[in-house]
């Protein structure tokens, strides 16, 4: 009996292996996220100086951890990298003091011929927020006005009636001199 309490009383001092493991993402000078979240350890990615971080970074880049792991080890986090679609675009930057991730996701749909709505939701990610913090924006909607007289839809469709009018007009039309 003294010997399962004294292994419980040490296994229960062991720190899991992934303690301090998190969720990082590699960063270029100007503060842009470049890297989906990787899995690593502040004295592997962290450092600078470390075989991994001297073989992996490019001079100005370095690695912004954004999560920690659960207490199971699950280490969630980001996909981060810059994307766009033909109605889509993800971006993200980290805040040089702060160090908190800011994920832009702006969606862009056609709403007619010349109105978009532009959504853009903001998630943040840092190591000391216990869970990603989303903000959506409110929409913005785009009216495109045309460029010239002919763009207009509402000039084509006038002009299409007119040439409707006259069409008619002289279908019906006798000539007279064609006796």
């Amino acid at each position: 009996m003294k010997k399962a309490i004294l292994i419980f009383l040490l296994l229960g001092n062991i720190t899991p292996a992934y303690a301090d493991q998190g969720g990082w993402v590699m960063v270029d000078a100007s503060g842009k996220v470049i890297s989906g979240t990787i899995v690593c350890t502040p004295d592997v990615c962290g450092d600078p100086n470390s075989p991994y971080s001297k073989a992996t970074l490019q001079p100005g880049q370095r690695y912004v951890q954004i999560t920690k792991a659960d207490p199971t080890g699950n280490v969630a986090g980001p996909n981060v990298v810059a994307q766009t679609t033909p109605n889509q675009t993800v971006s993200a930057k980290v805040d040089p003091v702060t160090e908190v991730v800011t994920v832009t996701t702006t969606v862009v749909e056609p709403l007619a011929p010349r109105v978009t709505v532009i959504k853009e939701t903001e998630t943040t990610y840092a190591v000391e927020q216990p869970a990603p913090i989303t903000t959506i924006k409110a929409p913005v909607i785009e009216v495109k006005e045309p460029e010239t007289i002919k763009d207009d839809p509402a000039f084509i469709d006038w002009l299409e009636l007119i040439n409707q009018m006259f069409m008619t007009l002289f279908a019906n039309f006798t000539w007279a001199w064609d006796y």
